[in-house]
């Protein structure tokens, strides 16, 4: 089985690059971050309307934001492309640094336990994303066959920059 994570900064404006990608490459399972997508996205629903499972996990947008049009940035899409099945994993974690989604994906007699983790590179990186990794990572040490993948981005220009708050 073939996996493949990707940071696509906007699913709506390249679903036809990602999914050239795809079949290119021979991606089975594939992990989309910072998808800037809304839960009734065009680009999500055809995902699901041309066949594909999807996982999707759209950035939660404020009370005063919940009405905009405004790009919702963010976001996380889990597809699969050849049969394998994505179930959704709730692990009781809720950081507040980082976004993330845990997935069990079963192709045949096997299955895995992913979980794809985005963090803006625009945050400021703190202890607490240390923290809450590390929590999400505890949460998952009891799965077999575990899978991580994402993005932490952040420039490390001096090591006293490394963790302001």
């Amino acid at each position: 089985m073939n996996f493949a994570c990707l940071n696509i900064r906007s699913l709506n404006n390249k679903l036809d690059d990602v999914l050239e990608v795809r079949r290119d490459y021979d991606i089975d399972v594939l992990f989309l971050v910072e998808t800037w997508h809304n839960p009734d996205s065009v680009c999500v629903r055809r995902l699901r309307a041309d066949g594909c499972q999807v996982v999707d996990v759209a950035r939660p947008r404020t009370v005063s934001d919940s009405e905009s049009v405004a790009t919702n940035h963010g976001g996380i899409v889990a597809a699969t492309f050849t049969g394998a099945r994505l179930v959704q994993l709730d692990i009781g974690a809720t950081p507040t640094s980082f976004e993330y989604v845990c997935v069990r994906v079963t192709s045949n007699a096997v299955s895995y336990i992913v979980c794809v983790i985005y963090r803006p590179g625009s945050a400021t990186l703190c202890a607490t994303f240390f923290d809450e990794l590390a929590d999400v990572l505890d949460r998952l040490a009891t799965f077999v066959h575990l899978c991580s993948f994402g993005t932490t981005q952040r420039p490390f220009s001096d090591a006293a920059s490394r963790f302001a708050c």
